[in-house]
């Protein structure tokens, strides 16, 4: 019985030796322009997703935010829906991409409703916390496979190529196109037991997008003088930004932009003529035309700065339409006279920092039938001129047909008005529970366009996806 159990073995052990000699073969059709690092994550997950390669990517981003080598010296924590594939592929790129795994207890996972991914180099105690953006967020969203039968997940055989073009475009995205980073002690904190986001450190970086390239046509920014009618007495500066690519054949898009020497400022925060001339060129956004208007100012003495205009807070933070009526009955059409502006209201967006936020925020709120998309970055949603009420306005009026994109920073304003950085998440809360077309970008920043410039890419990108303007009816 012995000798029959030595000559078994010696007849098994090499074929187990054999098969020690290499992985299973992932499904993968590999292609030269792959990196390589993207075929060892494949190797680890079995095929190339989505899902697989956001993990990685925010992985490798969130690894070199802390400085960490991976594998012995980084702690992983992520919160998000990532029950079961194909979200929980996302798990898959992480270990992947850090080395943090479930074995040496570095890497954990909590459910939430959000994705978020903290790090933390347990070296040196540097932490940062990673958000995807909105552009990341789309390409996951932009395809759901059917599952393969019989398993209960993962793609179908046919599924496979456009899966992995997906992935692809996620592996090439730019790192601010990719994750929106927070540096800060706690930002790698467990968060079992608490979903706040992190307040901590503002470190926002532009990125490519609001850079100039030799090979993007720019655009024209003219700048003019306005003495309005709806607001008497006041006199205030804009700048009208047309895009190479408007040949006045068909009618722009429209975007107007309050405090606008802020936005159209090339070497400001925002940067938006240079931000417009790559999205546009890119096929990112349409083409469209931005008006950028200062707050009025009453009296024959102009102001230091066009922040201290003495009727600022009286036309952005009071709720009523007169600000609609102000951009409707003037400055479009004083604009509409030399170029084709669109009257399609899903084609007008309005945007506007601080007090210009909840402006933007009432004009498309009080006339959706002419503006339904807005962008507000640290809104005042505070009890300025009464703006504290919105969420519950919202909550308890019919929905309107608006589009609504929100960002605002832990470290915001907190004064005898409210707290703005708690004012913008019962916004996001209430347009949440009415079930509105909405984001909520939260970050660590202070009241200033820090964080709002550097995802303005991603933020135009995420307001303007399916927009083309209608032919004007007259």
């Amino acid at each position: 019985m012995k000798r029959f159990i030595a000559i078994a073995l010696f007849l098994v052990l090499p074929a187990i030796a054999v098969a020690e000699d290499h992985l299973p073969a992932p499904d993968h059709h590999q292609q030269p322009s792959d990196p390589a690092w993207l075929a060892e994550v494949v190797q680890l997950h079995g095929h190339l997703g989505p899902s697989v390669i956001a993990g990685a990517r925010m992985g490798m981003i969130g690894l070199d935010a802390v400085g960490a080598k991976g594998y012995f010296d980084v702690e992983v924590t992520c919160e998000g829906p990532l029950a079961q594939p194909p979200q929980s592929c996302f798990l898959d790129g992480i270990q992947a991409a850090t080395g943090a795994t479930t074995g040496k207890r570095t890497l954990n996972w909590v459910q939430a409703e959000k994705l978020a991914v903290r790090l933390k180099n347990t070296q040196t105690g540097k932490a940062a916390q990673l958000l995807p953006t909105p552009a990341l967020l789309g390409l996951l969203a932009s395809f759901k496979p059917e599952a393969k039968a019989g398993t209960g997940h993962g793609p179908s055989q046919q599924d496979h190529e456009h899966l992995e073009k997906i992935a692809r475009k996620i592996a090439a995205m730019s790192v601010s196109e990719v994750a929106i980073v927070t540096l800060g002690g706690e930002a790698a904190k467990e968060t079992r037991e608490s979903q706040a986001i992190h307040t901590g450190t503002e470190d926002y970086k532009l990125g490519p997008d609001s850079m100039r390239h030799e090979d993007v046509p720019k655009g024209s920014v003219t700048k003019s003088e306005w003495h309005s009618k709806v607001f008497p007495g006041t006199v205030r500066d804009y700048w009208v930004y047309v895009p190479a690519q408007y040949d006045g054949k068909k009618p722009a898009c429209v975007m107007v932009f309050q405090d606008g020497q802020a936005y159209v400022d090339e070497n400001g925060d925002f940067r938006v003529p240079v931000v417009f001339d790559n999205l546009i060129h890119k096929g990112e956004m349409p083409v469209t035309i931005g008006i950028f208007i200062n707050p009025g100012h009453q009296g024959k003495d102009s102001p230091k700065s066009p922040w201290q205009s003495n009727n600022r807070s009286f036309e952005y933070d009071t709720l009523s339409d007169q600000y609609a009526r102000f951009l409707l009955v003037e400055i479009l059409p004083e604009v509409g006279k030399q170029y084709k502006l669109t009257e399609d209201p899903e084609c007008r967006a309005i945007c506007g920092i601080s007090s210009g936020g909840i402006c933007a925020f009432t004009v498309a709120w009080q006339r959706p039938d002419a503006f339904r998309k807005v962008l507000s970055h640290v809104g005042s949603f505070a009890n300025i001129r009464g703006g504290h009420v919105y969420p519950t306005l919202i909550r308890s009026t019919p929905n309107k047909p608006i589009r609504v994109f929100l960002q605002d920073g832990s470290n915001d304003l907190d004064n005898q008005y409210g707290n703005w950085w708690l004012a913008n998440q019962e916004m996001a809360a209430a347009l949440k529970f009415k079930q509105y077309d909405y984001t909520f970008v939260g970050g660590s920043g202070k009241h200033g366009g820090k964080h709002g410039g550097a995802i303005l890419p991603d933020s135009l990108r995420w307001l303007w996806r399916g927009s083309e303007p209608k032919p004007n009816l007259k």
